[in-house]
């Protein structure tokens, strides 16, 4: 293990999306080299800022490491990213940027710290081919500096139980997200009253944590809607539960910032079907089949409703459906996993390159 890499990020807790993908990748990098950990969780103040600026700088000039990978902030917190990437590119140090978020991947919210040219010529790992695309029509960074992984990469074997559904019975449509009005709670309590009309019947399980914001106006909602159940947030067994408890999994997120939920992976892997908003990269999670992925239009309604309908009325379609929602995991998972690897050796050779001029 004669390799050694900065790992710059956040990591758990707090327990999300992108602090796990983190601490996954940390996971993998160090069962191949050395790993000198600067946590940007949110819970370090200024001070502790400053504190992991100056070990960083000793380590980087002291002993020159092989690589940075330094996972990449989607807001203000670019800037504190920054100082890491300018310290490392002055040392010569090859530098990976993994990037997580949207937020900076439109015309509107370009990023000043992405068009300096350090970060142009460093190596950018993006979650799908889109972002590959808007990271280069942005910002002008070459297709031989991106390397395109999904998270799938990162998710453990996960064992399927028995499942069977009467289709007498109504149809269980699980929301699993932090619970705001971007996420887009309001959207399912909107597919749950107007199904009955249309003539499908839903049951709704509801999980996650209430945003402060939207804590009042979610359970008057819930309230009012008498197949709608709220679970509160769910962890581990808890959530393997909640997966192995629902027919289709709704993600309605109109969260700007989307880029590739793990929740969608993780209900794939579990052989439940996708219907959601195409934000981000769930286009290219959920292939034909495994469920279904349309932009949000006022007809939102009537789209989910069409599309869950044939898993409502038979059983036999339902279960094609989970099977092909399992089979999209296994594959992205397995593909990508090969990437990973050969990302994991890039890494930790990166020094015998000829690094790009900044």
């Amino acid at each position: 293990m004669d390799s050694h890499i900065c790992f710059v990020g956040p990591l758990p807790p707090p327990v999300h999306g992108y602090s796990e993908i983190n601490k996954r990748m940390l996971g993998v990098l160090s069962s191949q080299h050395k790993i000198h950990i600067f946590d940007m969780s949110p819970r370090d103040k200024t001070f502790g800022f400053l504190l992991l600026w100056w070990r960083f700088s000793k380590l980087i000039f002291g002993n020159k490491p092989n690589a940075l990978y330094l996972a990449f902030s989607g807001g203000l917190r670019q800037w504190i990213d920054l100082v890491f990437i300018l310290i490392a590119g002055w040392r010569g140090v090859p530098i990976y940027i993994h990037h997580h978020s949207f937020a900076y991947l439109s015309q509107k919210n370009r990023s000043v710290i992405m068009s300096l040219g350090v970060v142009r010529n460093s190596f950018h790992i993006v979650l799908c081919n889109k972002m590959g695309e808007k990271i280069n029509q942005l910002y002008g960074i070459e297709h031989k500096n991106i390397r395109s992984i999904s998270n799938a990469a990162f998710l453990e074997e996960i064992s399927v139980s028995d499942h069977a559904r009467n289709v007498s019975t109504s149809l269980r449509l699980g929301f699993l997200s932090n619970i705001t009005a971007e996420k887009g709670i309001f959207e399912f309590f909107s597919v749950l009253s107007q199904a009955v009309s249309h003539g499908v019947s839903l049951q709704g399980l509801i999980a996650g944590p209430v945003d402060e914001s939207v804590r009042d106006n979610f359970h008057k909602s819930l309230a009012s809607h008498p197949n709608a159940i709220y679970l509160g947030p769910v962890y581990g067994a808890d959530k393997i539960a909640f997966f192995a408890s629902i027919d289709v999994l709704f993600f309605p997120t109109r969260y700007p910032n989307e880029a590739q939920p793990v929740t969608i992976l993780e209900a794939l892997a579990h052989c439940v079907p996708v219907i959601a908003f195409a934000r981000g990269c769930i286009a290219s999670m959920v292939p034909d089949g495994a469920g279904v992925v349309f932009p949000y239009s006022e007809g939102f309604v009537t789209q989910t409703i069409t599309a869950l309908r044939p898993l409502a009325e038979s059983s036999v379609a339902l279960e094609k459906a989970r099977q092909a929602a399992r089979l999209a995991f296994e594959s992205q998972r397995d593909i990508n996993r090969i990437v990973l690897e050969n990302l994991v050796v890039e890494i930790g050779s990166s020094s015998e390159k000829k690094q790009v001029k900044t």
